[in-house]
């Protein structure tokens, strides 16, 4: 058989070569790797119990590797909790517009609940957004978004007679946001498989006689 060709050499070869993954998305890869490590251990243990090292020890990177992305624990609890709020934010537009103001609050509480429950990142990130008078003042205060979000939809729940209106808008907000918060705390970091049932026992609770779901 007669050699083959340079050409026909040089292709063979570059159909050997593993495909070329660009920098851009490599670094975006590794980002969202060293998340996932720091949500598992966040979860797992809260802020303060967590290392950095601990963190590292969860990925199959350097030290140097994790620190090129995130320089302290600090900036990985933020992110984090950025993360999270970026979620529920999403989550409340795609519910918003629901029915007539209780459908959109149990389609965005349920919404939330599932994505907790699945994700240890979000779990992560709702617990971080709880503690985080020990990472950054600054971060969103997780009870003041959860009121400001839910004060419109209540309202509209209550002038269509499906949740009570014992109290006004704001303040069956804040019992709204307090109990989520606490049914979250109440659950654990790692166990929020049975939230969504505590939630709908709230509904039927808020909901007046006849019209609960």
């Amino acid at each position: 058989m007669p050699p083959r060709g340079g050409n026909a050499a040089k292709a063979d070869s570059r159909k050997s070569r593993p495909p070329v993954i660009p920098n851009a998305e490599r670094r975006a890869s590794t980002r969202r790797a060293v998340l996932e490590a720091a949500g598992a251990s966040f979860d797992e243990n809260g802020y303060l119990a967590t290392r950095l090292d601990d963190i590292v020890a969860r990925t199959t990177m350097t030290k140097g590797a994790v620190y090129f992305h995130f320089a302290s624990k600090e900036d990985l609890a933020r992110a984090l909790v950025t993360a999270y709020f970026e979620r529920v934010e999403e989550m409340a537009r795609e519910t918003s517009d629901d029915g007539d103001g209780f459908e959109a609050i149990v389609g965005l509480t349920g919404a939330v609940a599932r994505a907790v429950r699945e994700s240890a990142t979000l779990r992560a990130g709702a617990r971080l957004a709880v503690e985080r008078h020990l990472i950054d003042p600054d971060l969103p205060d997780p009870f003041d978004w959860w009121v400001s979000t839910l004060t419109p939809l209540v309202r509209r729940a209550q002038k269509g007679g499906r949740l009570t209106e014992l109290a006004a808008p704001p303040a069956t907000a804040r019992v709204i946001a307090t109990y989520l918060l606490g049914a979250q705390h109440v659950a654990g970091g790692g166990d929020q498989r049975d939230l969504q049932r505590r939630l709908q026992e709230f509904w039927q609770f808020l909901a007046p006689a006849g019209k609960g779901r």
